[in-house]
């Protein structure tokens, strides 16, 4: 079966996972250059402040933020690499990928 073959649903949802992908990658360049280096005077137990407004949402300390970070580099490391970013704009097109 082809991209073309899917349904609209389906191909929209592959779309959708190639822009997370990337997006994640984003997320992840901005936490390695921007937030480490901010961090670096913070120990490990120090609370961030939730600020988004969001419901629900708590503080959380820098330990727990760093292990979701290295979580994130997991995923990147096996989902997000350079060959298969290659293999998901042949799949899915260009436009598709760039979130």
């Amino acid at each position: 079966m082809a991209f073309v073959d899917l349904t609209a649903e389906q191909q929209g949802i592959v779309g959708e996972f190639a822009r997370l992908l990337n997006r994640m990658e984003a997320l992840d360049n901005m936490y390695d250059g921007q937030v480490t280096a901010a961090w670096a005077s913070l120990a490990s137990g120090d609370i961030i402040a939730d600020g988004s407004g969001l419901a629900g949402v708590s503080s959380l300390s820098k330990a727990e933020i760093a292990s979701i970070a290295d979580a994130i580099q997991v995923i990147l490391g096996t989902y997000n690499t350079e060959a298969l970013r290659q293999l998901y704009v042949k799949m899915a097109g260009m436009t598709n990928t760039i979130g």
